[in-house]
């Protein structure tokens, strides 16, 4: 993992905190510990080992210091001093992207950070819990929190019981040819322009949807496990519905089915921004026990911690969960909800932002929607 870490506590008054804290910052790979402005005994390794509250002897491992108050804490160059407080303008933790190099710190067990310790952090984080925990705990769950996002590890699925992807295998050294890659990158956006032409010609003549460029986008979205050739020779057209076309792919329980359609408009707040596929789907997947999931994608990188916000008929407000270029609603309870309304409903706007703060708002037509629903659910009963 790149960077390093440090962690300590202002104020420390236990040592069976000290160690629990040194222990697990031990395992979770920290350069060093500390303590500020200790109670009556010092915090040295061989008192928290002594303790039995540091069973692993981590202050033979690395390095520990004591300090007489917060303006001796040293903080390497370059490194962010990161509070741990319950406080209004902290950030949640969930939310917070840790630095590269940081050295944490937490108030005492009788007590909340120094005043003079909250005037020389970088920038104060908050566990968002109903009270406040013990504080080698709360420690615990910032240094595994660092780990997770920092660690390189896969994304974790979308959809629960999901197989996380492996991230493909870091290559170590090795010349990049820039030039090859330009190339390579004018090549797709050369075979992709085609593509863009037909979605922007079929959405000025009413909305058709799609049916050669969202099959390819369908191959990606079945479940893994055979082949491409197999899962074409296993799609299905069940019918066109209107402004909804409906697929099945795959037999016997391993069969996926989906409804799609293409958005009737689009508009955005910033002038020719750049966009890829939009396109909504409803899918049935019965080997995973998915029923209504609905996937609304968005055609760019949406806004981290931002929600998309759906809307029938202009009335009620839905708010989805984001990942990546896509929105899925937070409960299938949710999805259950949403589509008793799109059934009832004439139209479907999705309101979402990007990364760049590009406001969009796609509108789609419910004409169809329940018939293609009703096949889908038949395909895949």
């Amino acid at each position: 993992m790149r960077g390093y870490f440090g962690i300590g506590i202002d104020n420390a008054s236990k040592r069976g905190n000290m160690g629990n804290l040194l222990r697990t910052a031990h395992a979770f790979g920290a350069s060093f510990a500390f303590a500020v402005k200790p109670k009556a005994y010092a915090h040295n390794g061989e008192l928290v080992t002594k303790d039995f509250t540091d069973t692993s002897k981590s202050h033979q491992q690395i390095p520990f210091f004591n300090y007489k108050n917060a303006a001796d804490v040293d903080i390497p160059q370059g490194c962010k001093l990161v509070g741990i407080e319950i406080c209004d303008d902290a950030i949640d933790l969930p939310s917070f992207r840790h630095p590269l190099q940081a050295v944490y710190v937490l108030g005492g067990e009788r007590s909340s950070l120094s005043s003079e310790m909250l005037a020389r952090c970088d920038q104060v984080i908050k566990i968002p819990t109903k009270f406040c925990l013990n504080v080698a705990t709360a420690g615990a769950i910032v240094m595994y929190d660092r780990h997770r996002m920092l660690g390189g590890y896969a994304d974790r699925p979308v959809v629960a019981g999901r197989v996380p992807e492996a991230k493909a295998p870091h290559v170590f050294g090795g010349s990049r040819n820039r030039t090859a890659e330009r190339k390579a990158r004018a090549e797709t956006e050369m075979s992709s322009e085609p593509k863009k032409k037909v979605r922007r010609n079929n959405m000025r003549n009413g909305g058709v949807v799609l049916r050669g460029l969202l099959a390819s986008v369908f191959l990606l979205v079945v479940s893994v496990g055979t082949s491409v050739s197999a899962q074409q020779d296993s799609r299905r057209h069940l019918g066109s519905y209107r402004d909804w076309d409906a697929f099945v792919y795959g037999t016997g329980a391993k069969r996926t089915c989906h409804m799609i359609s293409v958005p009737k408009s689009s508009t955005a707040s910033k002038k020719k921004a750049k966009r890829g596929d939009i396109y909504m789907m409803v899918s049935h997947r019965p080997e995973f026990g998915v029923v209504s999931e609905i996937n609304a994608v968005l055609g760019y990188p949406v806004r981290q911690g931002s929600s998309a916000v759906l809307r029938v008929d202009g009335r009620g407000k839905m708010e989805f969960f984001t990942e990546g270029s896509g929105a899925w609603a937070y409960d299938p309870k949710d999805d259950a909800k949403m589509i008793v309304a799109m059934k009832r409903g004439s139209s479907l706007t999705v309101a979402a932002t990007s990364q760049r703060g590009t406001n969009t708002n796609d509108r789609y037509s419910l004409s169809g929607f329940t018939a293609a629903y009703n096949a889908i659910t038949k395909a895949c009963r």
